[in-house]
């Protein structure tokens, strides 16, 4: 009768194959779990860099509702009016629902 593969190698080259088999299967765990932290990671720096955009807009349109124009100097200021006084709107929208929005946005249909 043949002997299995394996049981035909030398002892040593046994333990190297199975200590090579373990390097390999600890090293690829190793590598999914870095893999699966880092990916949380960077979304939550997106997240928070996202909030802290929002948290601006927000900022700027509280600042359009109570009339106060933002600070800056008279080259700033002038840059607002140089489109002929054109009126733009915004509206800001999370998970299909309006969250902010001037009025003359309220019109407008909400996108498909």
């Amino acid at each position: 009768m043949n002997a299995p593969p394996l049981a035909q190698l030398s002892l040593r080259a046994r333990v190297s194959a199975l200590v090579g088999l373990a390097a390999a299967l600890v090293l690829g765990v190793a590598a999914w779990v870095i893999d699966w932290r880092v990916d949380g990671e960077m979304a939550r720096r997106f997240d928070e860099a996202l909030l802290t955009r929002a948290q601006a807009l927000a900022a700027l349109t509280r600042l359009e509702r109570a009339g106060l124009e933002p600070e800056g100097d008279a080259q700033t200021r002038g840059m607002a009016a140089a489109d002929g006084g054109a009126r733009t709107w915004y509206r800001l929208r999370c998970d299909g629902r309006d969250v902010a929005g001037d009025a003359a946005a309220a019109n407008w249909p909400a996108p498909r």
